[in-house]
């Protein structure tokens, strides 16, 4: 546009005042985009974990409600150095290895199970039974618990070891220590659940490793238990990805016999949260730190009833 001979524009001044403003918007619109992604991915992440805890808690829930309590069938808790194990008969729903056709021998009861693989991620054991007393053929029987004669010497004898769930599923739980057995009706529950521990609530309110008062690390009888007591460690899939996770496991220290005894006790989730907020957890335990700063740690109460 020309005006009295001389065109009209802008100036440099006026240019360089526009790129600025321009430049100072879209740095502020991209911050603004940048921390919208941060948090949406952060909660995705927290609901993942979550998610996963959940599905864990309420899959065992079901389990112990329909739990098989009698005095007269076997239990297996197992503690560990590292992530804990337990097996129990339960009315719960189960695979059935039998055959299609096999409905009559087909039973309600089945023999369920919960460990972390290694993989680090946990598995539960769901193997439906068959009636009768044999473990020895597929699908099997639930096996109850034998005794030898009383004693004066031995009033109250323990099972005959040969009824115990550990001699007898050799195949799905394995032996002891490790109890590492092998089976096609393992299936990965939760993949980002990476520890796993577990006390018992005693009817007086008291807490224990170990309920039968023998400091054993297999337990095989829940008397006087009236709610296990679940921890849990949980990764998302994606910080998994930047990290270690079999670090991760190891780097939350077991529950000791001090600590579920003091007052107030101190369980799982509580002491674990008091590690994970040490400075220099990450380092220690050789994670980094944006992995670190994702995991999450749960706890639940899992009432049952065992007379």
């Amino acid at each position: 546009m020309k005006r009295n001979g001389c065109t009209q524009a802008f100036t440099l001044t006026e240019l360089i005042v526009a790129i600025s403003v321009l430049t100072l918007l879209t740095t502020f619109v991209a911050q603004l985009v940048n921390n919208a992604t941060i948090v949406t991915t952060h909660s995705r992440k927290r609901v993942d974990a979550d998610t996963q805890a959940r599905l864990v808690f309420d899959r065992m829930a079901g389990d112990f409600a329909k739990m098989l309590k009698r005095k007269d069938v076997d239990y297996l808790f197992c503690k560990q150095a590292g992530n804990d194990r337990m097996f129990f008969y339960s009315e719960a729903p189960a695979y059935y290895d039998g055959a299609s056709s096999s409905i009559k021998p087909r039973s309600s009861m089945a023999l369920l199970g919960y460990r972390i693989n290694s993989h680090y991620q946990i598995e539960r054991l769901g193997k439906q039974l068959s009636w009768g007393g044999d473990s020895g053929t597929q699908p099997g029987g639930a096996i109850f618990l034998t005794y030898p004669a009383a004693t004066a010497a031995v009033p109250k004898p323990t099972p005959l070891p040969a009824s115990l769930l550990e001699n007898n599923w050799s195949g799905a739980i394995g032996s002891a220590p490790g109890y590492d057995g092998s089976d096609i009706d393992y299936h990965v529950l939760a993949d980002q659940v990476c520890r796993f521990e577990f006390c018992f609530q005693m009817k007086d309110g008291t807490y224990a490793l170990d309920p039968t008062g023998s400091s054993g690390t297999t337990i095989h009888s829940l008397k006087d238990v009236v709610a296990v007591v679940v921890g849990l460690v949980v990764l998302d899939s994606t910080s998994q990805q930047t990290t270690d996770i079999s670090k991760v496991s190891k780097a939350f220290d077991d529950p000791t016999v001090a600590k579920i005894t003091a007052n107030p006790p101190v369980l799982m989730a509580e002491s674990w949260r008091k590690q994970l907020l040490q400075p220099g957890f990450a380092g220690a335990a050789g994670i980094p730190q944006a992995a670190a700063s994702q995991i999450r740690i749960y706890e639940r109460y899992l009432p049952l009833n065992v007379q």
